[in-house]
């Protein structure tokens, strides 16, 4: 059997906050990354080495520490092939979009045009990808590399990557390696839980683990917890704030906002208030429910159109870049519990398992590998190379 090797360029062992997800895998002599997510201040892109010589590239799902450097890499990766999902693929054009204006600048026609102009050349690049259709990504030398997405939950668009690499000298054979990105275990108003057919056997897992230590295993910090925790601070900021303004990060949070809202709405946790929101943020939550009429969108407004005199109440939603109106940080994430990785591990069966996307994890609090004993667990460190 062939060996391959998994380098970590960002997004492990990293702290509180967690750093832009990229892992470049060696194999079979392709060079493959998954995810392309800039540090913190995404505008850092991770170190990737021989850049030219990647041959493939696979998104996950949109959010900026998994594409907030794909537009950089993408132009030191001339030979690479861009994989995503369709609806991953429009939401990336967005963030993309923030990104640039941010960094750039948008503030003159001619920038404008010139951004719209550096992300539609970033997206011309993308291949889409069928969930659950299994396609053949490129051969090289003899070799070739099959992939198949699954849905991931977490996020609109998000997905899990099934990647058969075949070796040329069929004597060696052929290894399949899953990479899971973010993932629940638990449905919201925009995503289902996470699907994987039950006949799965990745011989490696790479594994978005957020919550693999020992405080998860034992509160079990989950979907329920993070969004319970959004709704009452919503409910707490709107009795001082009859217009409740909320400034969040990236422009995928402002749809995962929306949704949110529209849950509390058909919890009768909140009354049905007019949403209002800056223009690119309106139009992508638009564009979104054209494709995905998961949520009823039809009291959501541009902020353009917001009038203090008339409404009485209302949410108004802006990006941090708009200093116009006062605004309390929104930013929640949902990702799989304690023990639906743990269901995971033992459902896949993988002989190899690299924790990544995880904050600091002390030795002792390394709580997967007591309970998963059939697979290698290893909690994985930025910048470490790992042969599986």
């Amino acid at each position: 059997m062939q060996k391959g090797k998994l380098m970590v360029l960002g997004g492990a062992n990293c702290g509180p906050t967690l750093s832009g997800a990229c892992y470049l895998v060696e194999i079979s002599g392709f060079r493959i990354l998954l995810d392309c997510g800039g540090t913190k201040d995404y505008h850092i892109p991770p170190d990737i080495p021989n850049p030219e010589t990647i041959d493939l590239i696979y998104i996950s799902h949109a959010h900026v520490d998994h594409i907030g450097a794909l537009g950089y890499i993408a132009s030191i990766c001339p030979n690479a092939r861009i994989y995503m999902t369709n609806l991953t693929r429009m939401l990336t054009q967005y963030q993309l979009d923030a990104i640039i204006s941010d960094k750039i600048g948008a503030n003159t026609p001619a920038l404008r045009f010139n951004n719209e102009i550096l992300v539609r050349m970033i997206m011309n690049r993308v291949y889409t990808v069928e969930e659950n259709t299994e396609g053949i990504a490129v051969g090289k030398d003899g070799a070739y590399v099959r992939h198949t997405f699954f849905k991931a939950g977490h996020t609109p668009g998000a997905s899990m990557i099934l990647l058969e690499i075949a070796d040329a000298d069929i004597r060696k054979g052929s290894r399949k390696l899953l990479y899971t990105g973010d993932f629940a275990d638990f449905s919201t108003q925009l995503t289902y839980p996470y699907e994987l057919p039950k006949d799965i056997r990745p011989d490696t897992l790479i594994l978005c683990a957020t919550h693999a230590d020992q405080q998860r295993k034992e509160k079990d910090i989950s979907y329920t917890n993070a969004t319970d925790a959004a709704k009452q601070a919503i409910l707490s900021e709107m009795k001082p704030h009859p217009k409740l303004s909320m400034k969040i990060s990236s422009p995928l949070k402002s749809l995962e906002l929306v949704g949110l809202l529209y849950q509390m709405e058909q919890e009768k946790k909140i009354p049905r208030l007019p949403i209002f929101m800056d223009s690119a943020l309106y139009t992508l939550v638009t564009d979104f429910v054209r494709i995905s009429p998961s949520i009823d969108v039809s009291n959501v407004r541009n902020i353009r159109d917001f009038d203090p005199r008339k409404e009485k109440r209302a949410f108004l939603i802006t990006s941090f870049k708009n200093g116009q109106y006062y605004g309390t940080r929104f930013d929640f994430s949902i990702h799989a519990s304690y023990q639906g990785l743990v269901e995971l591990i033992k459902n896949t069966n993988a002989k190899n398992v690299f924790v990544v996307h995880t904050p600091n994890v002390p030795d002792e609090e390394k709580a997967l590998a007591g309970e998963c004993v059939k697979s290698m667990i290893t909690y994985t460190e930025n910048g470490a190379s790992y042969i599986f």
